[in-house]
C-alpha cells in the first residue's frame, strides 16, 4: 500500500489496488465478506462515511454537477469500506503478519530512494521513477512524494517498534530497519513527517507506559541530541526546510508552513458560505487565489461539503480514537499501537487535502483490526462444494453456540 509510484500512468489506481481488489473478490466467493470489520463502531464508522459522501454529492450536484464525485467518492468507498471488510475477514494473527510486511515494504522504499540518491550510477537512475528522489533532492521513495513518504515512515517506525519491543521481530533486524528509516526521515524534508513520527514515537511509548518509559524517552531524544551534537552532517534539504525553523522555533521558515497557513485562513473566509452546502469535490481550488486546495482534510471538507461534511470526518476520527482508547484498557500494548497508527493519521489530516488515496486511511485500519478486541472474531463459512452436516442433536448445537 505504501507504493504508491508502482500505478497505472496518470491514474490513481495501483498495483496494490488490483492485488486488494483480486483478494476482496476471492474472499467474496470463498468465504463471506465481515460486514462489522470494526466490531461495534462500525455501524458509527459507516454513518460517518455515508453522511461525508452523501454531502458531497449533494454540494456537487448543486453547483455544477457530480461528475468528479463520481471519480473520488469510490475511492473513499474502497478505502473507508471495502478494505477494511476484506482485513476484517482474516485472523488476528495474520492480519499483524501483514502489518509487519507492510512496514517492511516502508523500509525496503526508503532503501530504493536512499540508493537512488547516493549509490546508484546515473545511468541506473534514469530508468527508475522520476519521483523516487524530487528534483529539490527530497526523497519521496515509493510514495512519490516528500510528506507522503514522511508520513509512511512515521507509520513504520511505529509498527517496528511494536513489534520489537513485544519481542515479535528480533531486537537486530528491528533496530536495522529503524535505523533506516531514521536516515530516511530527515531526507524527505518534510516539517508534518517530523512533527506524525515524533508525535507517534511518543504516544507508542507513553500509552505502554511501564518503569521503561523514562529509559525510552531518554533514547529518543538523546539519540538526535548527540548526533547534532558532535557536528555529523544533516541533509540539505532537511537544513532548508527543517532545521531552520527548529533553530529558531519560528514555524514560518518550516517548508511552506506560510503558504499552507494562508490558504487555512482563506479557507476560514470560503466556510461562512458552505455551512449548508458545500462548493463541492475539487472545486476549492478554482475560488482559491493560489489555485490550490487547503492542506488540511476537516477544513475541505467543510468548504467543499458543507458542515455535515466535516462533522462526518471528524465523528471517523473520534470512532478511531474510541477503538484504540478502549482497546488500550484492555490490553496497553495492543492500545499503544492503535492509538499510535491514529496519531499519525491525524497529524496528517491537518496538512493534506483529499485523503482517498489508499496510503492514508487503509494501513491505520489495518491497524486498529489486527489488534482489535477479542470480542470480534471472524469464522469463515464452508465453502459451497463441502456438504455442511447438521448434528443430529440441535440441543448440542444451541449448548455449544451459548458456550461460545
Amino acid at each position: 500500500m505504501s507504493w504508491h509510484l508502482l500505478r497505472v500512468p496518470e491514474v490513481n489506481l495501483t498495483i496494490s489496488d488490483v492485488l486488494l481488489a483480486a483478494a476482496t473478490l476471492v474472499v467474496l466467493v470463498r468465504y463471506r465478506l465481515s460486514i462489522r470489520p470494526l466490531g461495534t463502531m462500525s455501524y458509527i464508522w459507516i454513518l460517518c462515511v455515508l453522511a461525508f459522501l452523501g454531502a458531497l454529492l449533494m454540494s456537487s450536484v448543486a453547483n455544477y454537477g457530480p461528475g468528479r464525485w463520481v471519480i473520488v467518492a469510490p475511492q473513499y468507498v474502497f478505502s473507508l469500506v471495502i478494505l477494511p471488510m476484506l482485513f476484517g475477514s482474516f485472523t488476528k494473527v495474520f492480519l499483524q503478519r501483514c502489518l509487519l510486511w507492510f512496514a517492511f515494504g516502508i523500509v525496503a522504499s526508503q532503501l530504493l530512494g536512499l540508493a537512488a540518491k547516493y549509490a546508484l550510477p546515473l545511468s541506473v537512475g534514469d530508468v527508475l521513477p522520476d519521483k523516487l528522489v524530487l528534483p529539490n533532492e527530497r526523497i519521496g521513495a515509493m510514495a512519490g512524494e516528500g510528506n507522503w513518504n514522511g508520513a509512511m515512515i512515521g507509520f513504520g517506525m511505529v509498527v517496528i517498534m511494536h513489534f520489537t519491543l513485544t519481542r515479535s521481530l528480533n531486537w537486530i533486524a528491528g533496530l536495522a530497519c529503524l535505523a533506516v528509516l531514521c536516515w530516511a526521515l530527515p531526507e524527505t524534508g518534510s516539517v508534518t513527517g517530523l512533527l506524525a513520527t515524533v508525535t507517534g514515537i511518543a504516544t507508542l511509548i507513553l500509552a505502554r507506559g511501564g518503569r521503561s518509559v523514562a529509559g525510552w524517552v531518554l533514547l529518543v531524544v538523546a539519540v538526535p541530541a548527540i548526533y547534532v551534537g558532535f557536528g555529523f552532517p544533516l541533509p540539505e534539504i532537511f537544513e532548508q526546510r527543517v532545521a531552520g525553523a527548529l533553530a529558531s522555533g519560528s514555524l514560518e521558515q518550516a517548508g511552506t508552513f506560510a503558504d499552507r497557513s494562508r490558504l487555512i485562513a482563506e479557507s476560514w473566509e470560503i466556510a461562512d458560505d458552505t455551512l449548508l452546502v458545500g462548493l463541492g469535490v475539487d472545486q476549492y481550488r478554482i475560488l482559491s487565489s493560489d489555485g490550490a486546495p487547503v492542506h488540511n482534510f476537516p477544513l475541505l471538507a467543510l468548504t467543499e461539503g458543507g458542515l455535515l461534511a466535516a462533522i462526518a470526518v471528524i465523528g471517523m476520527f473520534l470512532a478511531m480514537f474510541a477503538m484504540a482508547l478502549l482497546r488500550l484498557g484492555e490490553e496497553r500494548s495492543s492500545g499503544a499501537v492503535m492509538l499510535a497508527m491514529v496519531v499519525v493519521l491525524a497529524v496528517f489530516s491537518l496538512a493534506i487535502p483529499h485523503m482517498y488515496t489508499r496510503i492514508w486511511f487503509p494501513p491505520v485500519l489495518l491497524a486498529l483490526i489486527a489488534f482489535r478486541s477479542a470480542d470480534m472474531p471472524f469464522r469463515p463459512v464452508p465453502r459451497r462444494d463441502v456438504p455442511v452436516q447438521e448434528p443430529a442433536d440441535r440441543t448440542v448445537l444451541q449448548a455449544g453456540a451459548d458456550s461460545a
